[in-house]
């Protein structure tokens, strides 16, 4: 019978100045290597709209900002009321929209477009 392997600990170089012991951090070198974000979001969500979609999506209680990020597929519309969308409420791919002090955000689209909604305190 071979005898057990002593456990070592394993030292990778991120960067030429941070030297990070993996054993020790109990997590990936890169997420070491990350500072913390200051401005982490309390809510983010995914999701894919149809074709011809109007989706009321309400928003988590104590959130001051929302950030409404069109991802791919198509443009979106995105307002605080739903009365209208008009130009000035579209985002296409690869845009983001924040709007302050909403409690709900209505979203439309004529598309697919894939949409990522953060919020944040």
């Amino acid at each position: 019978m071979a005898a057990p392997r002593k456990s070592k600990s394993t030292k990778e170089v991120v960067n030429p100045e941070v030297i990070v012991d993996v054993q020790d951090v109990g997590e990936t070198p890169q997420q070491a290597a990350e500072p913390a974000k200051a401005d982490q979001a309390l809510y983010t969500h995914e999701m894919t709209l149809s074709i011809y979609e109007t989706r009321v999506f309400p928003v988590v209680p104590g959130t001051g900002r929302i950030v409404v990020e069109n991802l791919a597929g198509g443009d979106a519309f995105v307002s605080e009321t739903a009365r209208t969308f008009s130009e000035e409420s579209r985002i296409a791919p690869g845009e983001a929209r924040e709007i302050v002090g909403a409690s709900v955000v209505y979203l439309s689209t004529a598309s697919r477009p894939r949409l990522r909604i953060s919020m944040f305190q």
